[in-house]
């Protein structure tokens, strides 16, 4: 079936269910946002001398392991979300696969780094491989967000609306002191 114009407005409670959801789902992004920045910095730092310095290789091992801790974080607390409105299940469940797509990268990646600072030559192909993928899941969830965003505007909600929620989402995720779990 398909509605002319889009889909339906939402009702006032479930707008309110989405904004409260979305501040969840931010909350997530936010952190892993931050640990990826981490992780970045960190191979900008060490990436290039890991084949020949062994403090760089131990560094960048430390820092790819907290990366595959905060995705397993990221995973469990999407896994653990209890209050998905109905509205936003496909976008939650396409962030939800991104998240998976992204712990098993980082999981690869985290061998292929151990690989090189252990001598070995990593499985690069792999790695790729699976970077593809969960970029392109991430591709399909921001697709999927955006439309429901945009349901929600047409809705009521506005751009301030929005952007509370980020810096609401940046300061939880600072004074709550999220941490990658331990695996």
């Amino acid at each position: 079936m398909t509605f002319l114009f889009g889909e339906p407005k939402l009702s006032n409670e479930e707008l309110s269910q989405c904004l409260t959801w979305l501040g969840q789902h931010y909350k997530i992004t936010t952190f892993q946002e931050k640990e990826a920045d981490l992780y970045n910095n960190a191979l900008v730092k060490y990436g290039g001398s890991m084949s020949i310095d062994s403090s760089a290789s131990e560094e960048m091992v430390k820092v790819v392991k907290r990366l595959v801790q905060a995705a397993t974080e990221c995973v469990s607390r999407i896994d653990n979300m209890t209050s998905i409105p109905q509205v936003a299940s496909v976008t939650h469940y396409a962030w939800r696969i991104v998240l998976a797509d992204y712990l098993a990268w980082v999981r690869a990646q985290c061998a292929a780094i151990e690989a090189v600072a252990g001598g070995m030559h990593p499985r690069g192909e792999y790695v790729a491989e699976l970077l593809q993928k969960a970029e392109n899941s991430r591709k399909k969830a921001e697709k999927e967000e955006q439309k429901l965003l945009k349901r929600m505007i047409r809705s009521g909600a506005t751009m301030n609306d929005f952007q509370k929620l980020v810096v609401n989402a940046a300061r939880a995720v600072t004074d709550e002191n999220w941490q990658p779990s331990q695996e």
